[in-house]
């Protein structure tokens, strides 16, 4: 059984004492595009920070930002309930000196003297991402305005149509932006992805997806695990969240198998991820076959046909209206 070798090798690896260190398989914030204004020129110092973090915050999917009069001047309407950000900057005005209502004329160049002034102004933008087109669409999402980072990915068209069946089945909320990958418990639950074009291969998205799909599997209105996890703390060693990402690192590893992903860059990415969160749990590697069968659980769950019980819910309410 795929599964439980894939539990033994884990186990294995950290019965070892061989220590690896995870790696992050996507960009980070400043390796992610210039945010720049619409015009295309990128913004500076304080600035750029700023909005490269509120971006990274807010997981905008655009690095572009304007104006409320900018943006309504191309098309696009801010939308309701959308806050600005505040950027800053040094203005510099020209003034012609007046003296008893005339001008007064330079000695050397004959021309009417000019007093310059400087004075700092703040003002709000918005990003492209919190702007909709007559057409509903957001700026971007009609061409590319993500530079891509990683040029090339391996193509694995198989792997691409599983998981997507997967989303598609169970109408996984699926969001892409912003420098964080994460699974959001409110309402019935959303995954963030950063672009996919920032992670370094096709099998780095995949994997990382799946950890995020195992949690998303948590929620009280599909396995209850997270509940379940809460309640029984102790025995977790008071460590649920260390437990949890044990369960969906597991779950991932599993997804590995399932989608026939052989990288060996991933697996030992994977097997260190583990490692590093077995040790939140006093390092009792035993711990890792109890997340393994709650993994298990979650991974059947996203193989589950929802489609055909929906269908089957449905004649069953048809029979009894009868």
């Amino acid at each position: 059984d795929a599964f439980q070798r894939v539990t033994e090798e884990g186990l294995g690896f950290l019965k070892s004492g061989e220590k690896k260190k995870w790696r992050r398989p996507w960009v980070t914030l400043f390796r992610q595009p210039l945010q720049k204004s619409i015009a295309g020129r990128p913004y500076t110092g304080l600035n750029q920070t700023l909005l490269l973090i509120e971006q990274t915050q807010m997981s905008y999917a655009s690095p572009v930002w304007a104006t409320y009069k900018t943006w309504a001047s191309k098309g696009y309407q801010v939308q309701k309930g959308e806050h600005g950000t505040e950027v800053t900057g040094w203005f510099k005005t020209d003034k012609v000196v007046m003296k008893d209502g005339k001008a007064v004329i330079d000695k050397v160049t004959k021309k009417p003297k000019v007093q310059t002034n400087m004075s700092f102004k703040g003002w709000n933008v918005f990003n492209g991402s919190q702007v909709l087109n007559a057409e509903g669409k957001k700026y971007g999402e009609d061409k590319q305005v993500n530079e891509p980072i990683v040029k090339t990915w391996e193509d694995n068209t198989e792997a691409i149509a599983k998981l997507n069946a997967i989303i598609k089945n169970h109408k996984v909320e699926q969001r892409s932006g912003g420098n964080r990958a994460f699974y959001n418990p409110t309402g019935d639950g959303f995954i963030q992805m950063p672009p996919a074009e920032y992670f370094e291969s096709a099998s780095a998205f995949y994997t990382t997806l799946s950890h995020e799909m195992i949690h998303w599997t948590g929620h009280d209105i599909r396995t209850g695990r997270h509940t379940k996890i809460k309640e029984s703390k102790k025995d977790f060693n008071n460590n649920a969240y260390a437990f949890e990402e044990l369960v969906a690192e597991l779950g991932a590893c599993f997804f590995d198998k399932y989608l026939e992903i052989e990288n060996d860059t991933e697996v030992e990415n994977h097997y260190a991820y583990l490692q590093s969160w077995i040790e939140g749990l006093e390092n009792n590697p035993y711990m890792i076959e109890r997340a393994s069968q709650m993994a298990q659980k979650a991974f059947d769950y996203l193989l589950e046909d929802k489609t055909a019980e929906a269908e089957l819910v449905e004649a069953e309410q048809e029979l009894v209206s009868v």
